[in-house]
């Protein structure tokens, strides 16, 4: 049996300097070389045009080459994992600017986006008082999440130009994310690195079939294979379950069992067995059909 090295190749870029040095700074600086780290003068300012024609064009050929060094080092190079957000300028702008290019030069191969879809509502600041006293008069109105009022604008934009461009695009809803922590997990304010840790671990689980041995997603090509019924809906929706804080796993050990009894149960009431051969065929839904309310 010989055994095959698959290596991934990581190159880190962000148009705003200020981010990339917290990175080259922290608490896992060493996970990145300095040299992958590509950064710019100034930020795009939330902008799409910013990040795509003007700001992005001055960086991308430096990060096209960065990129074509490190292909020539692999031996068998599958395809690019990009990962992005749509609402921010460089996230909108210059990924779907690099997507472009990347299809120009790559065309053959594989290029996934892990993306976070931009909540719909806008954050506004307010002081501790006013933000008790606005809350107690408004219990109805939820705290506001998103950082800018254009990430509609910047979402529409990337979706539309990389629509030919990206093979398989898997988006993570902010709010979501944001609505997890609040109800799984029992954050009520979350941070960036509660955000992260989250997604970390969906991106992780969607992955893992590269990364350990098994029959279905075995490299980058079969992803658009199994999830892409049509090259232009090239969309599914990341879900990750169960997600449990680390209060309540004792009291939730045995859920995976219960789960799988709502499946087959679930399956059963949606399809009964006939009676002239052994195939399952789907029963009509009829006003007094049960159901299983989730």
């Amino acid at each position: 049996m010989k055994l095959v090295k698959v290596m991934q190749t990581l190159q880190f870029m962000i148009i705003n300097y200020v981010y990339l040095d917290e990175v080259r700074t922290g608490t896992y600086r060493q996970l990145f070389h300095p040299e992958q780290l590509i950064s710019g003068k100034e930020d795009a300012a939330n902008n799409y045009a910013r990040g795509h024609y003007t700001i992005g064009k001055e960086q991308i050929d430096v990060a096209m080459d960065k990129i074509r060094r490190l292909c020539d080092q692999t031996n068998g190079l599958q395809g690019f994992l990009v990962f992005h957000s749509f609402g921010g300028g460089t996230g909108s702008g210059f990924s779907s600017l690099l997507m472009e290019r990347l299809s120009l030069e790559y065309n053959k191969k594989a290029k996934l986006g892990f993306s976070i879809y931009p909540a719909p509502q806008v954050q506004f600041q307010m002081s501790e008082s006013t933000r008790l006293t606005f809350v107690t008069l408004h219990t109805n109105v939820m705290l506001q999440i998103a950082t800018a009022i254009v990430e509609p604008y910047n979402a529409l934009l990337y979706t539309h130009t990389t629509l030919e461009h990206c093979d398989v695009a898997f988006l993570v809803d902010n709010q979501a994310i944001y609505d997890i922590c609040r109800a799984n997990l029992e954050v009520l304010r979350p941070t960036y690195t509660n955000l992260n840790r989250l997604i970390a671990q969906i991106i992780s689980s969607i992955t893992a079939s590269l990364r350990f041995d098994g029959a279905l997603n075995v490299d980058l090509n079969e992803f658009q294979t199994n999830l892409v019924p049509y090259p232009r809906i090239h969309y599914p929706l990341a879900t990750y379950g169960p997600v449990i804080s680390a209060d309540k796993v004792k009291e939730k050990k045995n859920i995976l069992p219960i789960l799988t009894l709502y499946l087959t149960l679930l399956y059963v009431l949606h399809y009964r067995p006939t009676t002239r051969s052994s195939q399952w065929t789907r029963s009509p839904r009829t006003a007094s059909s049960p159901t299983i309310r989730w």
